[in-house]
């Protein structure tokens, strides 16, 4: 008894952090490839200079490896160890195959989509049904009385998988499908305000205590595909937040960025991406400026950022006209965005009493 009473509590002091982010988008939104890049970024690289190798679980029918580095084909594609997940996708197997990658002493583990686990065919939701039914026996009026006993098996074979995101070393990435709602708003459009309906919120679809178990759940939308848009829903730590910035875009740089929080701060600093890999990830983030809700500011934001300097000093050192054409790429978009946000606060300002009520 006396030895059960020992006092066996010890001073706090900071720990390795366990990593976990999830992306959440709809078709289109790029989630699959900035899940890719993050979980790159996590890995890291090998004493050699040679990228880490991550394993990924693929539930959308070998979608991921689309992206798989090949000397020929995709020289700048990912280097990661794939297992092909066919239905049914109970929380169990979910549970093995991520318990067999730590064994493996993988550091990284990518799941696309997470979201299979919950409302996928012999997901979660899927073997409640089964067992309502199983249990009431074709009886319609013993079924919804089934449902609380329902719940129990898939219920417990969730916590378990739950547990893996709570208490596993192993940084993981997860993707899941959205579910956005709905919203009337005034854009402008060609210079005009418009009503337009967009997509608000978007809730991953999974279960309700999943997205606590993430240091950080990124919202993409496939109207800015692969871009943190500060507005959205996102669900993050405090101690994460000043990792992001309005207009980014999601890339191996977060990724190490996010292991370093992970480890401390004490983590190596990643490999510096190329040149081109700047270059497309600043090209993709203008080429859809135009739909965020202030064009004007993200395109600031956008430029704001220190990978922008170091690309312009590079062209023009390189590629002057290049540089030149990239500089006059922006000043053009600022010049009509500023000219379109003026021309609508002169048609604010001399509103009628009758428009300003209505």
């Amino acid at each position: 008894m006396a030895e059960s009473l020992k006092n066996r509590y010890e001073a706090a002091r900071q720990k390795k952090r366990k990593l976990r982010v999830g992306i959440t988008g709809n078709e289109g939104s790029g989630k699959t490839f900035s899940a890719l890049k993050i979980a790159a970024g996590i890995a890291g690289f090998l004493p050699d200079g040679k990228p880490r190798r991550f394993a990924a679980i693929d539930t959308e029918g070998g979608n991921l490896s689309h992206y798989a580095y090949d000397e020929v084909a995709y020289p700048d594609g990912f280097h990661f160890d794939v297992l092909e997940m066919e239905p049914p996708f109970e929380p169990a197997r979910f549970s093995e195959l991520i318990a067999m990658a730590a064994a493996a002493g993988y550091t990284v583990l990518l799941i696309d989509s997470a979201s299979h686990e919950w409302n996928g065919i012999g997901g979660v939701l899927e073997m409640v049904s089964a067992n309502q039914k199983k249990l009431s026996r074709g009886d319609a009026d013993r079924f919804d009385s089934m449902k609380q006993l329902a719940w129990v098996d898939p219920k417990s074979e969730h916590n378990k998988y739950l547990a893996q995101l709570y208490y596993l070393d192993m940084a993981m990435v997860f993707t899941y499908k959205a579910a956005f709602e709905k919203e009337r708003v005034k854009q402008r459009i060609g210079g005009k305000m418009k009503t337009v309906t967009i997509d608000v919120g978007g809730k991953p679809r999974t279960d309700e205590e999943s997205p606590f178990a993430l240091t950080c759940n990124l919202l993409v939308h496939r109207s800015r595909p692969g871009t943190f848009e500060a507005w959205r829903d996102h669900k993050m730590r405090s101690y994460v937040e000043h990792l992001f910035r309005d207009g980014m875009m999601l890339n191996e740089d977060l990724g190490a960025a996010l292991a370093a929080w992970a480890a401390g701060g004490r983590e190596a600093p990643r490999k510096p991406r190329n040149m081109k890999q700047i270059y497309d990830d600043f090209d993709r983030c203008l080429s859809t400026v135009h739909r965020a809700p202030d064009p004007a500011a993200a395109v600031r934001n956008i430029t704001s950022d220190p990978d922008w300097g170091n690309l312009l000093d590079y062209l023009s050192k390189e590629r002057p006209q290049a540089a030149e054409k990239l500089v006059g790429r922006v000043d053009q978009m600022l010049e009509e965005f500023d000219r379109l946000n003026e021309e609508e606060n002169a048609r604010q300002s001399v509103a009628t009493p009758q428009d300003a009520a209505s």
